[in-house]
């Protein structure tokens, strides 16, 4: 997976782990709040992404 989307998110309301490591991403959306049962996320290997959405 190159990237992700809203519309992804939502058809895994009850993800607990998540990892999204060396994809080069910048930002995460806000989307990423809903995930309310996500307990881990690996974001490792995203060296341009300066700050997490407060949603988080």
């Amino acid at each position: 997976m190159s990237s992700y989307s809203p519309s992804l998110l939502q058809k895994f309301v009850s993800l607990r782990v998540l990892n999204l490591s060396d994809l080069g991403l910048k930002q995460l959306l806000s989307s990423i709040g809903d995930l309310v049962h996500l307990r881990y996320l690996n974001l490792s290997g995203n060296w341009n992404m300066r700050s997490l959405p407060k949603e988080l």
